[in-house]
């Protein structure tokens, strides 16, 4: 870590704090700049993923969806860097670990993040200014693009487009998504809060272009600005940049930001909606209600992650106590929400899906008296123990998949920051509090939390939310009409301007950027770009008769522990369960203890344990693989205990719990529907894939449309199908968790190794004893293997109709794998489809919010696109890349760009745990350093005529692609012709 001197910048900025933080082993230092009135927080540390934020307070005073729109609109092009669409260029062409941002009810952050110095420098200069003096201003087609605009077609049809237009469009086909914003409209009705800040799609085509550069003059200037950097970097140079190139240019200004207190109810709300349904759906018991009600303040660190905690034991939790009683009802069959304090006034939910209630008031005295029962009975003092102990865990990792940790804690100093400047690092001191919280379990003070802010709280709202078929009919009825009165109100001269208007930004969407505008991007060259990989750590051996493979990662003494358990064996009837089995695992009770005794065992031992089922090909033999895979992370010390919990939920689980086992179906097809609802573009993957390979289709089956239908099925039937399911949990745990199909996976702290050993020494007859003994006693039965089946499905085009009106259009195959070797400039490709062509003919001109594509190893490939308007257009699209890569031409500047972007993901950063899983799969698929090192370097040596001959590889995969939609059930079927199967997916 370079020495922190800030004598030499005391001139330009005042430093209000210095203080070491010793949970995230980082020096704060708090400072504000003396001339623009800037607030600068850095936090120094030795880490080298480094992390740059502005952030602006920008509360709307409206649901136009301004804020949204103009996080969109700033990325296209400022001042300095000229170009149509730095973010693009930067995706195509950084070494970025993030590059994002990202519009909240209150505030509007822009953060990058990135390992190498020079890359990093140059993100931080564009993004400030593209912040401080976008061209938004110069170029009104920006917001029209990004936000929304009229069309007319030729036969004088009046439509509405734009980027977050559609987003939002998808947002609110969502009932989730619905019911999640009604929220905090129906608890701060006088706040910003009461707001959509991402646009609701009545209210977007109501915000005028000046209004939107209006909200920039008011809001996007230094004095209200929350800067931060993070990392190992030369503090005095940052801050010595940032004031001259930036902040030096602004005085002083007041800005009226400030978020106001939403003052108290005198009595409940309830708030009343709808959410879409498909037209056939039985609406019986379709109901979706939440209780709501807001606790103290932000800055009241003790309560937020106290209510946190009761959120886990409440809600969360497998044994949750209010969930289990509010099912218990027979009410509902699910049960979600919990705590949300990103914002000023904190708020708790409880929300049911799925119900025949109606009554909001006769939900909120449901839910209150179920609290009250549990008051009078207490909470289980090991149980908040354990949740404590579940949290402090997760605080002590900080792994966040794919975020940089400290973008995480750069959004969690916001979370109070912005509320109070005199405190920026207060959201991440948590250690001392989850002390303090753990010496109060058994006091009675979390009953008080629940006595005081969610039985006794005035400020408390209910909303219901009712299934409507007609519900998007409504929505367009009502955009119809806004668009027929502007119509009528419009001269032919104002007609024809929209025409005008249209054509400019169409011409200003196919326009290129210039050189001589490319050239102010800066960019790296590709000598500054490494050839090294990060080599596989595999180290084989045998610990107690297992098969081992340890990798020597250094994870501060957290020991992550896989189990591989080949499923080859099992019997093919048996695969639609391994979904259910997954969702089971470490969620029903076991003989000797009660779910909620499992529960506390956990969290008290371990980071958590979880089963997943995994399918993966060999990269040699190109044959399909599957697994079911065990996972916990245990801090040294506690290795042996979560060994000996896993073995009593292999042994024990108890199947027969047939209570706990229909709540988990039930739970298991609510949060599966969530997930089409929400991420339909990896449905749609899934989904026409599984036409293809033997392990997209098992994927399909367990995880997918497929598994969900089954999931439905066991649902509806339970009560004929209970005993059948029982039986074929435990014929597939016998089957499963056998010795010989284990391959273990260790990733740990060499000196902490010998421990995990000596649990596997302990424990290895006991973790095998139910396969073993129920061997002995079973007759085997002639049954298809999974490793003889081919699973895949018929070959066929599917739409699927969802509620909602966009889609998501995925077109899938694979190219084959013995005649086109797979080549690294395939990753080029890559960032030249989805960043190029797709992005300006998918997300520009088509108007969706997202469009991706992959091609892996082994030859599985696709292209989709996310909440799309557009359904036939996109497909068209799709079906010209074959024309755009014989017609692809880049000079030396543009390859070495794309090149940069490839990289990019290529040496992605991996904490500890996907380090140690990469390393496994490697090993799983015989996937080789020196081919991953040959493949890096095609990336590196990528040509222009390299990209023209993956023609064949695209033809053999689009010969062999299917297609699947889901989504507007009126664009499928005026799409009929270009589908083998139309399916109505009720979710």
């Amino acid at each position: 870590m370079k020495e922190l001197n800030l004598k030499n910048i005391e001139d330009r900025y005042e430093v209000l704090s210095t203080e070491y933080i010793d949970e995230i082993k980082s020096t704060g230092v708090y400072l504000k700049h003396r001339k623009s009135g800037a607030r600068v927080s850095v936090l120094s540390n030795t880490d080298d993923n480094k992390v740059f934020s502005i952030a602006f307070r920008t509360p709307p005073a409206n649901s136009t969806g301004v804020a949204h729109i103009l996080e969109h609109s700033v990325l296209c092009g400022s001042k300095k860097f000229p170009v149509k669409d730095p973010f693009i260029e930067l995706a195509k062409g950084s070494l970025n670990t993030f590059l994002n941002a990202m519009t909240y009810p209150d505030k509007t952050v822009y953060p990058v993040a990135s390992y190498n110095d020079k890359d990093f420098a140059n993100l931080c200069d564009i993004y400030m200014d593209a912040v401080l003096n976008p061209n938004i201003y110069i170029h009104p087609e920006i917001f029209y693009q990004e936000g929304w605009r009229y069309e007319i077609d030729e036969e004088d049809n009046f439509t509405i487009n734009g980027v977050v237009y559609n987003e939002m469009k998808g947002v609110f086909s969502s009932p989730e998504q619905i019911l999640g914003r009604a929220l905090s409209t129906s608890l701060f009705p006088d706040t910003p809060y009461g707001m959509e800040s991402g646009g609701d799609p009545l209210d977007i085509p109501s915000l005028t272009y000046e209004e939107f550069l209006e909200f920039h003059r008011t809001y996007y200037h230094p004095s209200n600005s929350y800067i931060s950097f993070y990392g190992d970097m030369d503090v005095e140079e940052k801050l010595t940049w940032l004031d001259r190139e930036y902040l030096c240019k602004y005085d002083v200004l007041e800005v009226n930001s400030q978020i106001q207190l939403q003052k108290e109810f005198e009595k409940l709300n309830i708030m009343q909606l709808s959410y879409p349904v498909n037209e056939n759906e039985d609406l019986t018991d379709k109901n979706y209600l939440a209780y709501n009600a807001v606790y103290g303040n932000t800055m009241d660190d003790e309560t937020c992650i106290a209510m946190d905690v009761l959120s886990y034991c409440l809600l969360d939790s497998p044994g949750a106590v209010l969930k289990k009683k509010l099912l218990a009802k027979k009410i509902c069959k699910d049960v979600f929400g919990g705590s949300s304090n990103g914002i000023l006034q904190p708020y708790f939910s409880v929300a049911i899906k799925d119900s025949g209630l109606s009554d909001g008031k006769e939900y909120e005295l449901i839910v209150k008296d179920l609290l009250k029962e549990i008051v009078k009975d207490k909470l289980d003092p090991v149980a908040i123990k354990a949740a404590i102990s579940r949290f402090e865990f997760s605080h002590r990792e900080a792994a966040f998949d794919s975020y940089p940790k400290g973008l995480v804690y750069l959004l969690n100093m916001l979370d109070g920051w912005l509320y109070c400047d005199e405190k920026p690092f207060a959201k991440l001191y948590e250690n001392s509090i989850y002390e303090a919280l753990k010496t109060k379990a058994d006091t009675g003070y979390f009953e008080g939390l629940i006595e005081k802010w969610l039985i006794n709280n005035p400020h408390e709202s209910v909303v219901v939310l009712l299934p409507d078929s007609e519900y998007n009919e409504k929505q367009e009825e009502k955009t119809a009409e806004r668009i027929k009165a502007i119509k009528d109100s419009l001269s032919e001269e104002q007609i024809q301007r929209i025409r005008d208007d249209a054509k400019k930004i169409k011409a200003y969407q196919e326009k290129s950027d210039t050189k001589e505008e490319l050239a102010c991007i800066p960019r790296l060259r590709r000598e500054d770009l490494s050839d090294k990989i990060i080599p596989s750590s595999n180290e084989v051996e045998e610990i107690a008769g297992i098969k081992t493979v340890y990798h020597d990662v250094s994870t501060n003494k957290i020991t992550y522990l896989d189990m591989y358990f080949n499923l080859g064996n099992i019997d093919v009837k048996l695969i639609p369960y391994l979904g259910l089995l997954d969702a089971l695992f470490a969620c029903i009770r076991t003989k000797k203890k009660s779910l909620q005794e499992l529960t506390n065992a956990i969290d008290l031992n371990t980071g958590g344990v979880s089963c997943d089922t995994l399918s993966i090909s060999d990269v040699i033999s190109k044959e399909a693989m599957f697994y079911t895979r065990i996972s916990t992370r245990v801090l040294s010390g506690n290795v042996k205990e979560a060994v000996k919990i896993i073995s009593e939920i292999i042994n024990e689980s108890d199947f027969t719990d047939e209570q706990q086992l229909l709540d988990v179906i039930m739970e298991t097809k609510s949060r599966l529907a969530m997930e089409i609802n929400g991420a339909g573009h990896q449905a749609a993957v899934r989904r026409a894939m599984a036409n293809c390979t033997c392990d997209s289709a098992f994927t399909e089956i367990t995880k997918g449309i497929e598994f969900y239908e089954f999931v439905s099925e066991l649902e509806n039937e339970f009560e004929d199908k209970k005993d059948e399911i029982i039986n074929s949990l435990y014929e597939l745990v016998r089957q499963i968790f056998a010795k010989e199909n284990l391959v273990l996976s260790i990733t740990c702290d060499r000196e902490d190794l010998s421990e995990v050993k000596n649990a596997l020494l302990q424990y290895e007859e006991e973790l095998f004893s139910y396969s073993k003994s129920s061997k002995q006693d079973a007759k085997e039965s002639a049954y298809t293997k999974l490793k003889d089946k081919d699973l895949t499905f018929d070959k066929k085009n599917e739409g699927f109709k969802l509620p909602g009106s966009v889609c998501f259009v995925a077109k899938c195959g694979y190219f084959d794998v013995d005649e086109y070797q797979f080549n690294g400039a395939l990753s080029v490709l890559k960032t030249i489809l989805g960043y190029e062509y797709l992005w300006k003919n998918v997300r520009e001109q088509g108007g969706a919010y997202g469009c991706m594509c992959a091609f892996f190893r082994t030859g599985r490939s696709y292209f989709v696109s996310y909440r799309d308007p557009n359904l036939e257009r996109t497909l068209e699209v799709y079906d010209k890349v074959l024309e755009y890569i014989d017609g692809f031409s880049a000079d030396e500047d543009e390859m070495t760009k794309y090149i940069i972007g490839a990289i990019s993901r290529i040496d992605s950063p991996m904490t500890p745990v996907t380090r140690g899983r990469r390393d496994m799969t490697n090993y799983i698929t015989r996937l080789s350093d020196e081919k991953i090192k040959e493949n890096k370097k095609e990336v590196l040596c990528a040509t222009q005529e390299n990209i023209r001959q993956m023609r064949g590889i695209m033809k053999s995969y689009m010969d062999k692609a299917f297609v699947c939609v889901l989504g507007d059930g009126k664009k499928i079927d005026d799409n009929r012709e270009l589908f083998d199967s139309i399916v109505e997916l009720k979710v």
